[in-house]
């Protein structure tokens, strides 16, 4: 049964709440985990960095 026909029978038109609000929740999530991600990623680029400039300084 699509969305159509379900909201023309008023039961679907509740699934179809909760499919909207379901995806509305999962987008939150992968927001925030991909904020969590950056934030890992961004913390590991400055540590890669401070690595390379202590390398730089032991080969000079």
């Amino acid at each position: 049964m699509g969305y159509a026909e379900g909201i023309a029978t008023g039961h679907g038109f509740l699934r179809c709440l909760l499919d909207l609000a379901a995806m509305k929740a999962l987008y939150k999530i992968r927001k925030r985990d991909f904020n969590n991600l950056k934030a890992q990623l961004e913390e590991r680029i400055t540590d890669n960095q401070s690595l390379g400039l202590s390398f730089n300084n032991h080969n000079s």
